[in-house]
């Protein structure tokens, strides 16, 4: 059945067809290994003057997600041109009841440059089907109405397979205008190159996204909403539903100004009585900036980020809390986060710091990555106190500068089998300590800590301490040096 609305919650028509889905991915996988590539037709900045960390992950590297949510043209039963088919490129009439009329099975709508203005679009059951834009501009898509008067989801697509929508501007300049897009995949999905010109206005969030196949993979790239949404709005950049259960990729995004996550992607591995997928989040490069909450927010188990730059430069908007954190790993484990790039300057708002395990999460792994901190009484990392011990993070290969004061740099609490290695930790700022290892077994090697305070605090720990070298002193705490 297809259902289709035209204004939020009254469908305007319902349609069934007969569907049965291809065959699910067969060799859908990991990145490929090494490079730094950006994808043809799209910035390659990193959206803040920096070029650190490279952009990582060419999306066709997605192996087989391109082929089943991306043909060519040609696969496709029917490729319609919404102009062709009487569509306003001005803006003036709106094309929702058109798009309607032309969804279908097997079909590809495309969109030559030009403003089109859609009402609430909602359709459900289709199997490869695409919206595309084309030409050398994004096509513009503007809502009818208001949110108040659309509701809160603009465009929506539930239960369909091989789907892909690629190539448009959201335009949301007018105030109270804007609306959620929400795709929930029974297949693999493409979604890539939209940009997000405006705020959203207040109760409404962003993208809702999720892959209710497990056998499936859904990639999610280059979206780019750098104006958020305003205080108090409660907004989100990127939401992963509860429902995902299969692989996510979110590659190349730039989301910024959120005052409820840029990336809240721990839905799916919550821990409460509301059943989830609890299907892998992979994040590829992309900048997240001034987000409150978190910036990049993780939970569902083996959630990966790579490549992956956070800058928290200014306070972000804001509801009732106020809590700038910049990779959140909220629940689930075995979690990596690798050569990311994280800064959390001297403006920033305060929060719980720049890598943050909450007592609920497991084991994670930090490596290659680089955690600026200027922001007085704010740790680099901080690992929470579970309420029954758990594994603790493994971290290699860190390096942790910048001039905050007072507080902690790196905290570990009530965990075991905790691992810091050929880590380089330097906070100039006064009255600044180190490691606060609290109720915490394992080994501290090859490392070097200099701080103004306590370069380790140890709160009824055993830690194993190798090679470590302790400044301005210069004291090196060798092999088997136990305590």
């Amino acid at each position: 059945m297809i259902i289709i609305t035209n204004r939020a919650g009254s469908p305007a028509s319902a349609v069934t067809r007969n569907r049965t889905y291809r065959s699910r991915r067969q060799v859908l996988g990991v990145l490929a290994a090494g490079g730094t590539i950006a994808l043809a037709g799209c910035p390659s900045d990193q959206g803040d003057g920096s070029s650190k960390p490279p952009v990582d992950g060419d999306i066709s590297a997605v192996s087989g997600v391109t082929e089943r949510a991306r043909p060519a043209n040609s696969a496709y039963d029917t490729v319609v041109d919404v102009t062709e088919e009487g569509g306003d490129p001005t803006g003036e009439e709106p094309v929702t009841d058109l798009v309607t009329e032309l969804a279908g099975d097997n079909t590809l709508i495309k969109f030559p440059e030009g403003t089109y203005r859609l009402g609430a679009l909602w359709l459900s059951e289709l199997d490869q089907f695409g919206l595309r834009g084309v030409g050398e501009s994004r096509p513009r898509l503007v809502p009818a109405g208001p949110a108040e008067r659309l509701g809160a989801t603009w465009l929506k697509f539930v239960d369909v397979g091989a789907f892909e929508f690629e190539w448009f501007t959201f335009d949301f300049g007018e105030e109270g205008y804007g609306g959620r897009f929400h795709l929930a995949g029974q297949d693999d999905f493409l979604v890539r190159k939209v940009a997000v010109d405006g705020q959203y206005p207040p109760g409404v969030g962003g993208f809702r996204v999720e892959v209710l196949d497990e056998d499936s993979t859904g990639v999610v790239g280059d979206i780019v909403a750098r104006d958020g949404a305003p205080a108090h709005a409660g907004s989100t950049g990127i939401w992963v539903g509860y429902g995902h259960a299969g692989d996510l990729y979110v590659m190349n995004c730039k989301l910024e100004n959120f005052p409820d996550n840029g990336l809240y992607a721990s839905a799916p591995g919550w821990e409460g009585s509301r059943p989830t997928g609890d299907g892998a989040v992979h994040v590829r490069g992309g900048v997240y900036k001034n987000n409150n909450i978190s910036n990049v927010r993780l939970g569902s188990t083996a959630s990966t980020a790579k490549n992956v730059r956070v800058v928290a430069a200014d306070v972000p908007p804001y509801g009732d809390a106020l809590n700038v954190r910049g990779i959140h790993l909220r629940t689930g484990g075995d979690h990596l986060i690798e050569n990311c790039d994280i800064e959390l300057q001297e403006n920033a708002g305060a929060g719980f710091g720049g890598v943050v395990v909450h007592g609920n999460a497991g084991s994670v792994t930090v490596r290659d990555t680089r955690i600026q901190v200027d922001r007085d009484d704010v740790p680099a990392i901080n690992v929470l106190r579970p309420t029954e011990r758990l594994p603790g993070p493994t971290v290699e290969n860190v390096t942790i500068e910048g001039s905050a004061a007072a507080g902690n740099t790196v905290v570990v609490r009530n965990r075991r089998e905790t691992t810091i290695e050929e880590c380089d930790i330097v906070q100039s700022g006064p009255e600044r300590d180190g490691l606060v290892l609290d109720d915490v077994d394992g080994t501290l090697s090859s490392s070097h800590i200099s701080v103004t305070g306590d370069p380790i605090v140890n709160r009824g720990s055993t830690i194993t301490r190798r090679n470590v070298r302790v400044s301005p002193n210069e004291t090196v705490l060798r092999v088997d040096d136990s305590e």
